[in-house]
């Protein structure tokens, strides 16, 4: 993870096979968050592959940045 004052950036997220499914991610995002926001950071940004794009809109409230949708990679924002 890297901070810069009010922004984070999360470079990679991975579940072991043997916890997927079993919200160990939830989990995780939900600490990170709180721990963020009392550190003052008040964005998040993951870079995530575009077929898993959907899973960090949709199941953790992450909204697309444009610009990196033709490189195969999208940047996402909380």
């Amino acid at each position: 993870m890297r901070v810069d004052k009010d922004v984070a950036e999360i470079p990679l997220v991975a579940t072991l096979s043997n916890y997927k499914r079993s919200g160990m991610c939830r989990v995780l995002m939900d600490e990170l968050e709180k721990q963020m926001f009392r550190m003052g950071v008040r964005r998040l940004v993951l870079p995530a592959a575009t077929e898993v794009v959907s899973t960090w809109s949709q199941g953790f409230g992450f909204k697309s940045l444009r610009g990196r949708e033709e490189s195969g990679e999208s940047s996402l924002t909380e």
